[in-house]
């Protein structure tokens, strides 16, 4: 909640920014790599698949299933710090942010799906399904409403062919960057 307020208040979330539901991802994505939190990979091996349109969707619902002892020797500001600088220095025109793998996954794997991990096998089959219709696949190399280039790559943590943060514009990944330095 902190960070969404943080996010509100430095006008990140906005109809050409970032929405809500990406930048708790952004948390909780930092979170993974910090290993306070597992991949949503790991999370839906434990609870039968709930697809919707061939994405798996399930997700357990007792929490204490999920929460990393590591959880408890870190603050709230200590796991602030640690993102603000993780988001400094990511690299963002070289990685896509992938919660469902808990990894950040170079974007030139996505050119040729063999190379992306093995926990991505729906995206893969998905993208052999569905080559030729090219805004369906996440790393579309325009934004078809505008026509520009994404700066930035979430992938959705359940339905892999989705970026979440299409809709940011380059003035406003600069002004989340530069936040991180404050």
């Amino acid at each position: 909640m902190k960070l969404k307020i943080w996010a509100k208040n430095i006008g990140l979330i906005d109809a050409k920014g970032f929405s809500s539901y990406s930048i708790y991802w952004l948390g909780l994505f930092n979170m993974q790599v910090m290993g306070i939190l597992p991949s949503i990979h790991d999370l839906q091996k434990s609870v039968p698949e709930i697809l919707v349109n061939q994405w798996n969707y399930a997700f357990p619902k007792n929490k204490q299933e999920y929460i990393i002892n590591k959880q408890e020797t870190l603050n709230v500001s200590d796991i602030s710090n640690v993102f603000y600088t993780y988001y400094l220095n990511f690299d963002f025109d070289k990685f896509v942010i992938s919660p469902y793998t808990g990894c950040p996954i170079l974007k030139k794997d996505f050119e040729d799906v063999e190379k992306l991990p093995e926990e991505l096998w729906r995206y893969k089959q998905f993208y052999k399904e569905n080559k030729k219709c090219h805004e369906l696949l996440l790393l579309n190399t325009k934004n078809n409403k505008n026509n520009k280039k994404f700066k930035i790559y979430i992938q959705d943590p359940f339905q892999h062919n989705v970026n979440i943060t299409e809709r940011v514009e380059p003035k406003i990944l600069n002004t989340f960057i530069n936040a991180c330095v404050e």
